[in-house]
């Protein structure tokens, strides 16, 4: 991974059961045709002991994140007459399961499908109501936490991964697997993460305090025989037209002093970007600049900028270095 890395990442399966017209089914040349209903059917949710039929929730219910078509419930139902229907229940937590009207042109135990609607808001346990006619059957569905590290830019989750391919001096190409660990190395105090890397000799440390500050304790400047630092790498809460500057280190190249440093500024945020045939939203934009000096000489119009993406609950999703040629892409990820 190039060293300035930073890896920054109710409910609808909807069954459309809209109003019928007549619908006809052709089998071994034999024509059926199912004429049209305009009468209510009539039914249950419960058998004759008054006891539900079964009710399924499907997907994962997390909070402040809106319901999407994995979420849906499946409703057991008894039809004694056929006919029109709808499902529903009430809205609780800021969500709630609908159907459009449908028909039904069997009597008997069928399932139902109820897409899920709404934002929930609300960690917990949440309960619901579903109503066919004069039944109702009761039902729980549970809201997870959404953790800090995954709303963010840079994802640290235990087991989140991501993988990239890389393009060097145009035309080699490569690729790479980094793997957040449980590993963790104390820098001045403070607990880095290891993130694990399919190439050897290319693990890499990070920290962030959630509060919009990413850090990665670096060995950028090896080559000047310069020790790691601790870099922020990232600050999500600068403004466009933000800079940030490490301090100056000072360390030598073929027996020359050199004195380097590094400028970041945030050229834009909460945009749309597209790589690999995708499109990614939340976006900040980075550009970081090198500014070195090598025996006494500026050689900082010699380093072309380097232009980074961070993607909300992805992480790094796009890295450009023209000085030297390197340029990479996230080819897919796995936020825990």
């Amino acid at each position: 991974m190039n060293k300035v890395f930073g890896v920054v990442f109710c409910i609808g399966l909807f069954m459309a059961m809209g109003c019928q017209k007549d619908y006809s089914v052709e089998t071994n040349q034999t024509l059926t045709v199912f004429p049209t209903i305009s009468t209510p059917s009539k039914g249950s949710l419960q058998d004759e002991s008054g006891n539900c039929y079964a009710i399924t929730v499907n997907g994962v219910y997390t909070q402040d994140s809106a319901l999407t078509t994995q979420n849906f419930i499946t409703v057991t139902i008894n039809f004694t007459k056929t006919g029109k229907y709808k499902l529903y229940t009430d809205t609780v937590n800021g969500c709630w399961f609908s159907m459009d009207s449908a028909t039904t042109y069997n009597t008997g135990i069928k399932t139902v499908n109820l897409k899920g609607n709404g934002t929930p808001t609300t960690l917990g346990t949440s309960y619901f109501n579903v109503f066919y006619l004069n039944s109702f059957c009761s039902f729980s569905v549970i809201t997870n936490h959404l953790s800090k590290s995954e709303k963010d830019y840079f994802p640290m989750s235990l087991g989140s991964s991501w993988r990239y391919d890389t393009l060097l001096n145009a035309s080699s190409k490569d690729t790479v697997l980094y793997t957040v660990t449980s590993n963790k190395q104390l820098v001045n105090g403070t607990p880095y993460t290891l993130f694990s890397s399919s190439k050897m000799s290319d693990t890499k440390y990070y920290y962030k305090d959630y509060k919009g500050h990413y850090y990665e304790n670096t060995d950028i400047f090896s080559g000047f025989s310069i020790p790691r630092f601790e870099f922020l790498f990232l600050d999500d809460t600068k403004k466009v037209g933000d800079s940030w500057q490490t301090k100056t280190y000072s360390g030598t190249f073929g027996g020359a002093p050199v004195s380097v440093s590094i400028t970041t500024t945030v050229m834009e945020k909460n945009v749309s970007y597209r790589f690999n045939n995708q499109t990614i939203d939340s976006v900040i934009h980075l550009k970081q600049a090198v500014t070195l000096i090598l025996n006494g000489q500026d050689q900082t119009s010699a380093i072309l900028p380097n232009d980074v993406y961070y993607a909300k609950k992805i992480g790094l999703v796009s890295y450009a270095s023209p000085t030297p040629d390197i340029y990479r892409f996230a080819r897919r990820w796995n936020i825990k």
